[in-house]
């Protein structure tokens, strides 16, 4: 049998092996050319280790059996299939593009984008199920969304072929038995599974409209319905829990896109839309009226005259708790948005301060632990972060085009990233926090170097000199890069003001510093600061998190600022001494990092959102719950207590239970934090 590894460049049948795209459980898939017509495919193999399984090789002929018996513009066509030397292979039309689950990126859709692909996917199971094909592992990883925006329905390896009497009740099933490809071991992907595939019962089209009420869940939010940290819970979710109302995620999402959502992922598959044409129908009827301007959003309410006003969030979560079956007397308050607390369902409703359009968030990392003090490489293709391995900080470098983190140290003391070398062929970093001692560590990997007896360093922009502060004095200092021959740049004494270092002013000259108060409060003061007359200029003061980037180097900078709970990403400039929101998310959205070749802003979002109050409907009246930042709240099926997350110190969340009525008596249950590397960039 032919190796995988091993096939670029060979040619089976008439297929010339080019490249290879990718694969999953079922199978590795190349780039082909078919050399008797000339056009590329798309050749899917078994993979070697699995190939002489008989049930794994009857999934795989299955799926070229299922798939070539449809013909439909938004269904991958199943070209061939054929075997060679024990190499079993399916050639399958050759998509551009990407996956509908990268398309997602965490974020919720454009309306106009979501509606326009979830009518092609609803047509595309229309076809298969009027064929007596059900698909049975509808999920966006197996939606491709092409260059030219069209949805095309992949991999129906798992597709059960039956033949419909009449109705959907007439199709042939799957049994509980044959939903198990190895004891134990349920078919289809278990966030994405309907109620009656979670039991094992036998399964129908409706199966699919479940699993596409998910995705359309995730398309609306950015996150998924059903969660858990094991399958256990997932499958609890599915079966017992109403997921979180769309519009408590998105308060965009239109009523009648909610109520198709909620249709779509009733537990009673009886009580659910029981064709895929019935959903495309009401898909389209909602297309029509958003192309009119009749659609309500749930954010909106209409009044007398004909106009919307803004509703308030306290009134949109009151139909949302009314809509999942929970006490009316208890919502969340203005500031509150649920965010799923996986990695890659993030809430981000891209907006844009610029004419030329809403922003471009695409999620680059699928990191699942905490990114702390991102910085990026002066060639914009890595960033350098410290994330905790068994509870000490290490640092670690990933490709700004994605990809698995490579960890860079493993030694003792916890570890802080301030920056890159000029070269970008060193990271610099603080070893062991609260220490004045800066490392540094090749970005390829290798031993790290001690470089100054300091903290919060910069280098200059030729590498030359190191500028640092240190934390037994108020004074700002420089050294050459070895470490030696240091020099005090900036005596603040007198001045009731400690200075760290930021960023060079271009030519070098001038340092940008951050001064604080000595009580440490939430503002500090932009001063420039002379390096050779040693002179410091007043340049405003602000509230926000010090560490910032150059936004039009000598003019602006970008840094994290909190307002009303919501972290977000803020231009400062500094000659009008005036504030520009970038980011409009829940955030926090943290580290943020101008692309040196124009792509936008990559930042950290760790997908939390703002206080948290209790609101009574009757008396309309609001309690605060908890007076920090809190973030993913959940409530008792009493309505009587909440579980949140905070952040008290040090980048470290707390899980935390409380009474709704009185913040009193509430008590630690864990420690967990989340973050993703992301980047915006405008149209």
């Amino acid at each position: 049998m032919l190796g995988t590894d091993s096939l670029i460049g060979q040619t089976i049948s008439h297929y010339r092996i080019i490249e290879k795209l990718g694969g999953g459980g079922m199978g590795v898939v190349y780039k082909a050319e078919d050399t008797r017509l000339h056009r590329f495919v798309a050749l899917k193999f078994l993979p070697q280790e699995v190939a002489r399984d008989p049930q794994t090789l009857a999934r795989f002929q299955r799926e070229a059996q299922a798939a070539s018996a449809l013909n439909h513009p938004n269904i991958c066509t199943i070209h061939d299939i054929g075997e060679r030397d024990g190499q079993a292979f399916i050639a399958m039309e050759y998509l551009e593009g990407a996956t509908l689950k990268h398309r997602i990126g965490g974020r919720p859709m454009e309306l106009e984008t979501l509606l326009s692909l979830a009518i092609e996917i609803a047509d595309a199971l229309d076809a298969a199920h009027s064929e007596g094909i059900i698909h049975r592992d509808i999920k966006p990883a197996n939606i491709f969304v092409s260059k030219r925006g069209h949805a095309k329905v992949l991999d129906f390896g798992l597709a059960k072929i039956g033949y419909f009497a009449d109705g959907v009740s007439g199709m042939a099933t799957a049994t509980g038995e044959e939903l198990l490809t190895s004891p134990g071991t349920a078919l289809g992907t278990v966030a994405y599974m309907s109620p009656e595939q979670v039991r094992g019962k036998e399964l129908d089209a409706r199966t699919d409209l479940f699993s596409f009420g998910v995705v359309l869940y995730e398309m609306a939010t950015g996150a998924l319905p059903f969660r858990g940290e094991s399958p256990g819970a997932i499958f609890s979710a599915i079966l017992e829990r109403q997921p979180v109302p769309p519009v408590r995620l998105n308060p965009e999402v239109p009523e009648e896109l909610e109520r198709i959502i909620n249709k779509a992922l009733e537990k009673d598959r009886d009580l659910r839309f029981q064709h895929a044409s019935e959903l495309r129908a009401d898909l389209k009827r909602l297309g029509r009226d958003t192309d009119s301007g009749r659609v309500v959003s749930s954010a909106s309410r209409e009044v007398p005259n004909g106009a919307a006003e803004p509703a308030s969030r306290s009134v949109a979560a009151a139909r949302a708790a009314a809509g999942t079956g929970k006490k009316p007397y208890l919502i969340l308050g203005a500031s509150v948005v649920v965010l799923a607390a996986a990695l890659a369902a993030y809430y981000y409703w891209p907006r844009s301060n610029t004419a030329s359009g809403p922003a471009k968030i695409m999620q680059i990392s699928q990191w699942n632990k905490p990114m702390i003090d991102a910085k990026l490489s002066p060639d914009g293709h890595a960033v350098a972060f410290d994330s905790p391995v068994s509870g000490i900080a290490q640092v670690f470098l990933m490709l700004t085009s994605g990809g698995e983190p490579l960890q860079l140290t493993s030694d003792e003391g916890d570890k802080n990233v301030y920056t890159f070398s000029p070269d970008g062929k060193e990271v610099y970093y603080a070893r062991s926090y609260g220490r004045d001692e800066v490392w540094a560590v090749p970005t390829l990997g290798g031993s790290p170097r001690r470089v100054v007896s300091g903290r919060f360093t910069i280098p200059s922009p030729d590498g030359a000199f190191i500028y640092y502060s240190k934390s037994d004095s108020t004074g700002i200092f420089r050294s050459g890069k070895s470490g030696l021959n240091e020099e005090l740049v900036y005596n603040s004494e007198g001045t009731d003001l400690s200075f760290l270092p930021m960023l060079l002013f271009p030519g070098g000259n001038e340092l940008l510093a951050a001064g604080f108060p000595p009580d440490l409060g939430p503002n500090f003061r932009f001063y420039s600061i002379n390096v050779s007359n040693h002179k410091a200029v007043d340049l405003g003061e602000v509230s926000g998190n010090p560490e910032v980037v150059w936004a039009d180097p000598g003019k602006s900078v970008l840094f994290s600022r909190t307002i009303n709970g919501l972290t977000n990403i803020w231009s400062y400039s500094l000659q009008g001494r005036s504030l520009t929101q970038i980011t409009f998310g829940t955030g926090p959205d943290y580290s943020p990092m101008p692309d040196p070749g124009g792509k936008g802003i990559y930042y950290v979002n760790g997908k939390s959102s703002g206080f948290l109050t209790a609101y009574h409907v009757h008396s309309k009246e609001s309690t605060d719950i908890v007076s920090e930042e809190a973030t993913q709240p959940i409530i008792s099926p009493d309505g009587k207590r909440l579980m949140y997350i905070t952040l008290p110190a040090a980048d470290r969340s707390e899980l935390w239970v409380s009474d709704i009525v009185s913040s009193h008596g509430r008590e630690t249950i864990s420690v967990i934090s989340y973050g993703a590397l992301t980047r915006n960039s405008s149209t």
